[in-house]
């Protein structure tokens, strides 16, 4: 189970494209220090999140695959 959870805001959440940008990405890259292949959880904080797995870090976002997502 991940450990970790990111928030997204929800006009940028899209359920085909999941990533962290801006202080999200920086804070799973160089605060927590998060790999590729580590699966977190990220969220919108209107009821829905995601188990995704990192797939790469690029220049200020963090790429994602989204292997669930659920409504709480």
């Amino acid at each position: 189970m991940a450990s970790h959870r990111f928030y997204i805001e929800p006009d940028a959440w899209d359920e085909q494209s999941l990533e962290l940008t801006g202080e999200e990405a920086h804070h799973c890259r160089a605060v927590v220090r998060c790999q590729v292949g580590n699966r977190v959880v990220v969220f919108k904080g209107e009821g829905s999140e995601a188990d995704v797995e990192i797939l790469a870090f690029e220049s200020g976002r963090v790429s994602l695959k989204i292997w669930a997502i659920t409504s709480t």
